[in-house]
């Protein structure tokens, strides 16, 4: 009694037939048991390195993305007799890290071409794996005619929504201008099995300017 199990199975089953298409690993990462948690760095020890964990040993967590990390049951005696609650911030987790995923950043702008003195609207995705990402910054660039670096667009800084998208209106391009996005990724925890996400930079857009 009070015990709680949930099994969730994604992916293909194996076939013995040699000639049967292979299963896609990928296909596990679109389950509901993400984001994963890891050992909070803040409390000692550290994992094994290159593990975001030690099953054999219960650690407080991060990884929530309520910003909880913890379990609790509130009901009649759920922590026991007279006691209506049952908390723990102490968890049991093992995976090793694989590295940093892959992300995919797009943009477009529209209208384009446009006529001088007229705005354009950049408008983007960002994603892992397909999924959508939500509240990561998004960084859009540009580059005029005849420059030869990209620099940051004013405003140019934004958060992306719930379905990884994000918008930037009311932009007017002086002579024709290429506009790129750009994701700074997420850093390693430790320099031999990085985790996170990757940097990502869309392909460069061209706005053409008309008279």
């Amino acid at each position: 009694g009070g015990v709680i199990n949930f099994t969730e199975d994604i992916g293909c089953a194996l076939s013995p037939n040699p000639a049967a298409p292979r299963c896609n690993f990928r296909d596990a990462l679109f389950g509901k048991v993400d984001p994963f948690l890891r050992w909070d760095p803040a409390v000692a020890p550290a994992p094994p390195r290159g593990h975001v964990g030690n099953p054999l040993v219960e650690h407080r967590v991060v990884g929530s993305p309520n910003g909880t990390n913890f379990f609790r049951v509130v009901g009649p005696n759920a922590g026991g007799p007279g006691n209506n609650t049952a908390f723990t911030d102490l968890f049991s987790i093992q995976g090793k890290i694989a590295g940093r995923a892959k992300t995919a950043l797009t943009l477009g702008a529209r209208p384009s071409p446009v006529e001088r003195g007229n705005s354009v609207g950049l408008s983007g995705k960002l994603t892992s794996y397909g999924k959508p990402l939500a509240g990561k910054q998004v960084i859009l660039l540009k580059k005029s005619k005849g420059a030869t670096r990209f620099t940051p667009l004013a405003g140019g800084k934004l958060t992306t929504g719930g379905k990884g998208g994000f918008i930037l209106r009311g932009v007017k391009p002086r002579a024709n201008t290429v506009y790129r996005a750009r994701f700074a990724g997420e850093g390693p925890s430790e320099p031999a099995q990085p985790t996170g996400l990757r940097a990502a930079s869309s392909p460069p857009e061209l706005v053409k300017v008309v008279r």
